[in-house]
């Protein structure tokens, strides 16, 4: 239940900062569905603690349709916070590895230009970052996001000079290899981020295990009589 007043909460802040009418029009209309789930889903959850089969397939079927109405939401809040910041993260990746080859090359002119993108894309996702933290009730998720925010504003100061001496000293080994330091702790930052925000079939994947995992819980439960 503190996921789906989660969600609603950043659903709430979407739809009242959204300037397209279709759009929030989607959008108040999924959170109306996942309000109404919210207040069914507990009482359908203590019934079916019971063990009555009847009462397992409506729970059964409310978390089928939680499911739907989630889907829903995120349809409607496309591109949502999560998405931009999985983009965010893949023009950091490939660009670090823009930067590593125009270095290997001799083409500092790509190394510039690799390295101001590498700038724009970080920027943007601490930016990001630091909202989400901001609107996030739950304490381990905002643990996350403040242990991700600070490892790249730590990382980020440390790559601009890196990369800036690296740039100006193409020929000196240990500038090269200060800024592969850098660069490992950035794709390693990215790797976790990725597994923090994951995509959306992954997203998919862990709902469908989740109901699953309820529903077998509610059925041992049901079984011992608790």
């Amino acid at each position: 239940k503190a996921k789906i007043a989660d969600q609603l909460a950043l659903a709430r802040a979407l739809a009242a900062s959204c300037t397209d009418p279709v759009r929030r029009k989607e959008l108040e209309a999924a959170i109306a569905e996942l309000e109404r789930l919210e207040a069914q889903l507990l009482p359908a959850s203590k019934a079916a603690l019971t063990g009555d089969k009847a009462a397992l397939a409506e729970l059964e079927r409310l978390l089928t349709e939680l499911g739907r109405v989630e889907q829903r939401l995120q349809d409607a809040a496309k591109p949502t916070p999560d998405e931009h910041l999985r983009q965010l993260n893949a023009d950091v990746a490939e660009n670090l590895a823009l930067l590593a080859d125009a270095l290997a090359r001799g083409d500092l002119a790509a190394g510039r230009r690799a390295t101001d993108a590498i700038r724009r894309a970080l920027d943007k996702e601490i930016d990001l970052l630091r909202q989400l933290e901001e609107h996030e009730t739950d304490p381990h998720r905002r643990r996350q996001l403040a242990e991700v925010r600070e490892r790249l504003e730590r990382l980020r100061p440390e790559f601009d000079a890196a990369a800036t001496y690296a740039l100006e000293h193409p020929d000196d080994p240990a500038a090269r290899a200060a800024l592969d330091r850098v660069l490992r702790e950035l794709e390693a930052a990215g790797r976790n981020m990725d597994r923090i925000f994951p995509s959306e079939d992954e997203r998919m994947a862990q709902l469908a295990d989740r109901i699953k995992r309820d529903l077998d819980q509610l059925h041992a439960a049901a079984q011992k009589g608790d």
